[in-house]
């Protein structure tokens, strides 16, 4: 907020406090009522309008962009701002061409459309960057627990040239991308925002009081740049 300059040249910062010793306590007191009635009425008008919705409130691109984020992570110093929106187009033009896109828009994605963007980022990589995807499901069939799955996924992120987007469920319904994992946490590389998820939260069986992360194995995608 900015200075308030008075008609005798007297200035008040945004809390009304004196500037000039020339300033009487009374001027300070007005000034001081004035503003807080001013913010006063400021958040009562904010109150009374609907909140913003934002990018990703209403809509269910989370897997067009897992698998954006996911190409990234595969040769992260080899894009160009230009391309990686040609291969957002390209996602939403095969959703499109498929006649998915207002159902991905409002619902999201199941994981078999997901694996098709997958191939159509990889046809795109190709034609840029001389270079393919090769995809699989991280497990056929659900594992004998959480720490098979954590251990699949360590096991797959040092390599080189490789990535991973991963279904969950419970507190969200998310397709997103793993940057990194330890044996206690993953961070996230993700389109809404979320940055980890610890370990101590996520099962990979029904969701329960202090695992509120559900973790999706079969629907999970290990990614490798070839």
């Amino acid at each position: 907020m900015g200075k308030a300059l008075g008609a005798a040249g007297r200035v008040f910062d945004w809390r009304g406090r004196r500037r000039r010793r020339a300033e009487s306590n009374c001027n300070q007191s007005r000034a001081w009522h004035n503003f807080r009635l001013t913010m006063a009425g400021n958040l009562m008008s904010r109150k009374s309008v609907a909140r913003a919705r934002m990018q990703g409130n209403l809509d269910g691109l989370c897997g067009v962009y897992s698998v954006v984020n996911a190409s990234l992570r595969l040769i992260p110093s080899q894009w160009t701002e230009d391309q990686v929106r040609s291969l957002f187009r390209r996602l939403c033009s095969q959703l499109a061409a498929e006649g998915r896109l207002e159902d991905t828009l409002f619902e999201g994605m199941t994981v078999r459309v997901l694996g098709r963007l997958i191939d159509a980022a990889s046809e795109f990589m190709k034609t840029e960057k001389g270079i393919s995807i090769n995809r699989k499901i991280a497990f056929g069939s659900a594992p004998k627990g959480l720490a098979e799955f954590w251990s699949s996924l360590e096991n797959h992120l040092q390599g080189e040239r490789v990535s991973v987007i991963l279904g969950i469920g419970g507190k969200h319904d998310h397709w997103t991308c793993v940057g990194s994992i330890s044996s206690d946490q993953m961070k996230l590389v993700d389109s809404d925002g979320l940055r980890q998820l610890r370990r101590g939260h996520c099962t990979v069986a029904e969701e329960k009081k202090g695992r509120h992360h559900v973790l999706w194995p079969t629907q999970t995608f290990l990614l490798t740049a070839t």
